[in-house]
């Protein structure tokens, strides 16, 4: 009996202790679903994907994922827009009377320039909307206070760039997108109850568990063009897959 118990007393406590990352892919599983559908992918290296499906949308993020001591898994986000360094604004702040922008808007995933994108300063009355060639062009006066230009289109997630004070030119490429994406200034952390090779279960929502079962790559590109298409497929494939 004494042996019985030490072998279940262990078995318990390696697994709801000590525990680390165990590379795959996990979906939610269809009992916990509702409306929204989750997918993590784990790298042998601490970096993770993540993607969240739901009937509003699709969010999507990558970044680094770590155990912590107290036995959470704690996700600490890259902003995918800027991961491949494909958001590049110049602003050279020296004594002059004007600000210029002169910015290029683009669709994130397939890199097609957006025409009809409106493009202002909120606290003025400056503004423009894009062109054929994706091209946004203003000048203002220059400001000694941080202010935002915010960018919008219809389908496209808004965008509030800060300019710094005494910005005299403001140039470069700005992708939009239709999804959500988790930025660096965003972590999530969890509580692992489970996680072995086959699922991970984790407290989510206050005090309710959710269990994600590990699946095949396969699996999880059939379920990505199925919630968000061949185009969305692509931009896995172009900006997530390893």
């Amino acid at each position: 009996m004494k042996i019985i118990l030490t072998i279940i007393l262990s078995t318990f406590f390696f697994s709801s202790f000590g525990q680390k990352i165990r590379p795959g892919i996990y979906l939610t599983s269809k009992k916990d679903i509702g409306f929204e559908s989750e997918i993590f992918e784990f790298y042998n290296d601490g970096t993770f994907n993540y993607f969240l499906f739901t009937c509003t949308g699709t969010g999507l993020g990558k970044g680094i994922s770590k155990v912590l001591s107290n036995n959470s898994l704690q996700l600490s986000f890259t902003d995918c827009l800027n991961c491949s360094n494909q958001v590049q604004i110049e602003s050279n702040e020296t004594a002059a009377d004007s600000l210029k922008i002169n910015i290029i808007l683009l669709d994130w995933s397939d890199k097609v320039k957006l025409s009809g994108v409106i493009v202002s300063i909120p606290t003025s009355k400056n503004g423009t909307v894009s062109d054929y060639n994706g091209q946004a062009i203003f000048n203002m006066n220059i400001s000694n206070e941080d202010q935002n230009l915010l960018i919008q289109n219809i389908g496209y997630e808004t965008i509030n760039l800060k300019i710094p004070p005494n910005t005299t030119q403001l140039t470069g490429e700005i992708y939009l997108t239709t999804h959500w994406i988790y930025n660096k200034t965003e972590e999530k952390v969890f509580k692992i109850f489970k996680w072995n090779n086959s699922k991970l279960i984790l407290k989510r929502y206050q005090d309710l568990e959710i269990t994600y079962s590990k699946i095949s790559n396969k699996k999880m590109e059939k379920i990505i063009i199925e919630r968000m298409g061949e185009a969305g497929y692509n931009l896995y494939l172009t900006k997530f897959k390893r």
